[in-house]
């Protein structure tokens, strides 16, 4: 799922004269996505067969700010619209139907940046906003915007909820990631420490209609990376939706995360890693949870084509909450394009490893292939062990327009008859899509 990372928003100026600027903001994406085996996953599929799709989305709008007089900082805010819609019949796992349509309000907010006016925090060292808009925290491994957007395939099963679909049925594509209420603050800048402090509230069953409130301490350095340290506090979610979905945890939940990215002072070095511990004292019960990850990477600047190799490891206990996880490229955090939208184990209860090769023959054209092995699954679990690998292009053919081909191979180790999820047996699947990104 690209779910909002994918799907880079650009701006042209509508207006500007004097304080005021006005941009216009667009941006399209299209897929067609054939997968030839269907799953049973989230238990809307029983039947076996070969599954082709289209989805469709664009967003549209305005963005701008105002610079204060006085050098006392500037107003700035957005409002756009979002349009998204779905054809060809379900998706590989039955969570969309192929007749969805949908056009809602994405952006709306407005916040104030301090300019100058507080010179030891830095330009910009202390913003406020709030409304509606998108939110994340360090990789987007537990806070990547409010993206999973389900469809009518839910509608079902006993017991859904009603308005469920969301995003016109762009499941894959899944752009629509603001939260629906948000404060934040933020002080500090690029550089040296960095504190965001937030409460955030979302609109989207798929997620129990969460609200929480937390906080976020960076130290950020040019050279060498940046440290992080988050403390988040489940406050409320609904009764309907947690009911359905099994998120009544979240209520009283508290979690405490720490990550860092760093290159030690290496150009072509890249180490990453995060460890999320989860408490659950509310209604949900007593119960405790935790993931973790890293990954090192090397860049072989030197080569032709600017090879990169990564590996990566994760680790996701029983019980463990994804919340609000993102897309920040191909294997994170949906990982496995297979797996990780349509078959699981979706980041809970396994272990993942992933090697990932990179290729830049332009600056224009990249090459990449992946490779994810899910295994570790426990036992009273869905037996999700398997393997996977992609291969894609992201080829920039003119400014605007981005072109993806992507081919992936999964093979599960059971089928859904021997506890999986795959149905029609564990063979081989072949899953294929072409993506189109248009930005202005």
């Amino acid at each position: 799922m690209l779910a909002g990372g994918g799907v880079p928003v650009h701006a042209f100026d509508l207006y500007k004269s004097g304080a005021l600027t006005i941009n216009g903001d667009f941006s399209a994406a299209l897929a067609v996505i054939n997968s030839e085996r269907s799953y049973n996953s989230v238990g809307v599929l029983t039947e076996a067969g070969k599954r082709t799709w289209f989805e469709g989305l664009g967003t549209y709008g305005v963005s701008g700010q105002y610079q204060l007089g006085g050098g006392n900082g500037a107003i700035f805010g957005a409002f756009d619209l979002f349009s998204g819609a779905d054809r060809g019949g379900q998706n590989a796992a039955g969570i969309t139907t192929g007749d969805e349509y949908q056009t809602q309000i994405q952006n709306a907010y407005l916040g104030w940046k301090s300019g100058d006016v507080i010179p030891w925090l830095g330009h910009d060292g202390l913003k406020i906003s709030a409304g509606r808009q998108s939110f994340s925290l360090g990789s987007s491994f537990l806070i990547g915007g409010d993206k999973i957007s389900f469809g009518k395939g839910f509608n079902a099963l006993p017991g859904a909820p009603g308005g469920i679909e969301r995003a016109g049925g762009t499941y894959y594509l899944g752009s629509l990631n603001p939260f629906s209420k948000t404060a934040v603050l933020e002080l500090g800048g690029d550089h040296g420490l960095h504190l965001k402090g937030f409460w955030l509230s979302s609109d989207n069953k798929a997620q129990g209609e969460t609200s929480l409130a937390g906080t976020n301490l960076e130290y950020r350095d040019a050279a060498y990376g940046t440290v992080g340290a988050t403390y988040l506090r489940g406050l409320s979610v609904s009764d309907v939706a947690t009911g359905f979905f099994g998120q009544g945890h979240r209520d009283g939940q508290n979690i405490w995360s720490t990550y860092g990215n760093t290159s030690l002072g290496i150009k072509q070095l890249d180490i990453a890693g995060q460890y999320v511990y989860q408490a659950n004292n509310g209604r949900g019960g007593t119960s405790r949870a935790h993931a973790w990850f890293a990954s090192i990477g090397w860049t072989f600047d030197k080569v032709p084509w600017t090879p990169g190799l990564t590996y990566h490891f994760s680790r996701f206990s029983p019980g463990y909450d994804t919340w609000f996880y993102g897309f920040s490229n191909f294997g994170t955090w949906f990982q496995g394009e297979v797996a990780g939208n349509y078959a699981g184990p979706f980041n809970t209860a396994a272990d993942i490893q992933i090697v990932k090769f990179d290729l830049h023959p332009s600056s224009t054209l990249q090459l990449s292939v992946y490779y994810t092995h899910f295994g570790n699954i426990p036992d009273g679990y869905p037996k999700l062990q398997g393997d996977e690998v992609d291969a894609y292009a992201s080829w920039t053919v003119w400014d605007h327009y981005t072109l993806i081909p992507l081919i992936g191979y999964y093979k599960p180790k059971y089928s859904a008859a021997g506890g999986g999820t795959q149905l029609g047996g564990a063979g081989p699947n072949i899953y294929s899509e072409l993506l189109l990104f248009i930005t202005f």
